[in-house]
């Protein structure tokens, strides 16, 4: 999954400059024989809290080709919802259409946040990947038809 960085500058001379990373950066495993690739399929934008301040969360599915399943990430900005910026929300076994069942496994992780949490429907998409707009609003249709979208 992504991986970002903040930095803090120095105030004063004599101070160093600092890097905080999500997590650290492990070196490559020369031993792997398969890479793991997160492809990436969209990323919504749940609301504006107000300039600048948007809750933007990404998704991806990646194959695990020693447990033969694809399993579906969502990323956000900040841990603030859940205690974590990264994630699994689901799984499925191999399949022809796995974007479309990656889909499926993201309107569930919606219509559990709409039930759970009574969580209204997402403002806006930032980007789309392997969903296009029309196959995000029709999930997003499908889980919140009567929430204005």
């Amino acid at each position: 999954m992504p991986n970002w960085a903040a930095v803090q500058l120095a105030e004063n001379d004599g101070e160093e400059t600092v890097v905080h990373l999500a997590r650290k950066v492990k070196p490559r495993q020369a031993d792997r024989i398969t890479e793991l690739l997160p492809r990436y399929l969209m990323m919504i934008n749940w609301a504006d809290s107000g300039p600048g301040y948007s809750w933007p969360v990404a998704y991806y599915v990646t194959w695990l080709p020693l447990f033969e399943r694809y399993v579906v990430t969502q990323s956000a900005d900040s841990p603030d919802a859940y205690g974590y910026c990264d994630f699994a929300i689901g799984h499925f076994g191999a399949s022809d259409d796995y974007v479309s069942d990656a889909g499926t496994v993201i309107k569930s992780d919606w219509e559990w946040q709409r039930d759970e949490f009574t969580q209204h429907a997402w403002a806006y998409l930032f980007g789309t990947g392997l969903i296009d707009e029309t196959s995000a609003q029709a999930l997003r249709h499908e889980v919140w038809f009567n929430d204005d979208c």
